[in-house]
C-alpha cells in the first residue's frame, strides 16, 4: 500500500468557533479565491462541500472538515498536529508519524517547499516538491508533501500569486490521481487559512480528502475533532495500530487490506488469497464444438 499525504498550507474552509477571539468577522479563505470555480480537481474532491456550499455535489472520495485542537495557528503547530500525537495503548509517549513509520520499516519520503519546515528534504517551491514525489515503489510506503506557495503568497498580500499557486496544485494533484493504482491512497488536507487583505493567518477548519480507487467515499459531511486523526488513520490503514481515532470506516480498511479484486497479468487475485488462472473464453470453445457437430451431420 502506498499513501500520499499532501498538506496544502493556507487552504482554510471557514472560521473555527473561537474565531471571534482573533478576528472580528467570519472568514473562509477558499470562498474568497476568485478562481475557486476553476479548481476542478479540488472541487471534485469536495472543496466547496467543505465550505458548506449547499449546491456542492457529492465528493469522489471521503470528505471531512478538520478542526485543529491546537491553540496556535502557525505552519509548525498545524503540521505537528497532523503528524504528531500518535499514541499506542494509552502510552504517555507521543511520537511523530514519521518516526513511527520508520520504526515499523515503512518507507517514508517527507518533503516541503518551506525553508523552516521539519521535513527531511526542502525545496524552493511547490513545483520542485511535485517533481520529487516518489511514486516508483510498490511496497508499503508513505509520501508526505507540504505545499506552501499558496500560503506564502497570501501572507504578503499577493492574491494573484495565491491563484497561480492553487491552480498549479489543482493540476498536479489531478496528475497524481490519474496515476494512482488500486493499492494507493491519496490524503489531502489543509492547515489554517490566509487572509491576504489583512495579511495574516486565520483560524479556520481545514478540508480533509481521502481518495482510493476501490473504496468509495461518504456522502455525509462530518467534522473531525483533532487533525492528529490523520496520522492515526495512516497507522490504521497500514495495520500498524488499528484505533478508534481513524477517520475511515472499517469497510474502507478491509477493502484496502486485500479484500478487493484486482488484475495482475492474466490472473485474478482475490481476498481469500487464492490465485485462479483465466480459462479460454467459453464462447470460443462452444463455437468450435458446434461447428464440428454440424460437419458430422453433413
Amino acid at each position: 500500500m502506498r499513501i500520499f499525504l499532501f498538506v496544502l498550507n493556507g487552504l482554510g474552509v471557514g472560521s473555527l468557533p473561537d474565531y471571534s477571539k482573533y478576528d472580528k468577522e467570519y472568514y473562509c479563505t477558499s470562498l474568497n479565491i476568485k478562481c475557486i470555480d476553476d479548481l476542478t480537481t479540488l472541487n471534485k474532491l469536495g472543496l466547496k462541500k467543505c465550505c458548506l456550499d449547499l449546491e456542492a455535489k457529492n465528493s469522489l472520495g471521503y470528505c471531512f472538515r478538520g478542526r485543529s485542537l491546537s491553540i496556535d495557528s502557525t505552519f509548525e503547530s498545524g503540521l505537528n498536529e497532523i503528524l504528531g500525537n500518535v499514541t499506542f495503548n494509552n502510552s504517555p509517549k507521543v511520537e511523530n508519524l514519521v518516526d513511527v513509520l520508520k520504526r515499523h520499516n515503512v518507507g517514508v519520503t517527507f518533503i516541503s517547499s518551506r525553508e523552516n519546515s521539519i521535513a527531511e528534504h526542502i525545496y524552493c517551491d511547490d513545483k520542485a516538491v511535485f517533481e520529487n514525489v516518489n511514486s516508483s515503489t510498490n511496497k508499503d510506503s508513505v509520501v508526505i508533501a507540504e505545499l506552501n506557495d499558496f500560503a506564502k503568497a497570501g501572507l504578503v498580500g499577493d492574491t494573484e500569486g495565491m491563484e497561480t499557486a492553487i491552480k498549479f496544485a489543482d493540476k498536479k494533484i489531478a496528475e497524481i490521481i490519474s496515476h494512482l493504482t488500486y493499492n494507493d491512497i491519496l490524503i489531502l488536507t489543509g492547515n489554517f487559512g490566509v487572509n491576504p487583505l489583512k495579511i495574516g493567518i486565520t483560524r479556520e477548519y481545514n478540508p480533509i480528502f481521502i481518495l482510493s480507487k476501490i473504496a468509495r467515499g461518504n456522502s455525509v459531511l462530518k467534522t473531525i475533532q483533532g487533525n492528529d486523526s490523520i496520522a492515526m488513520t495512516i497507522v490504521n490503514l497500514l495495520n500498524i495500530y488499528p484505533n478508534s481515532k481513524s477517520i475511515v470506516d472499517d469497510s474502507f480498511v478491509e477493502k484496502m487490506q486485500n479484500n478487493g479484486l484486482y488484475y495482475k497479468g492474466d490472473r485474478i487475485i482475490g481476498s481469500i488469497g487464492k490465485v485462479k488462472e483465466l480459462k479460454v473464453p467459453i464462447a470460443r470453445e462452444r463455437k468450435t464444438k458446434d461447428k464440428s457437430k454440424t460437419n458430422d451431420k453433413k
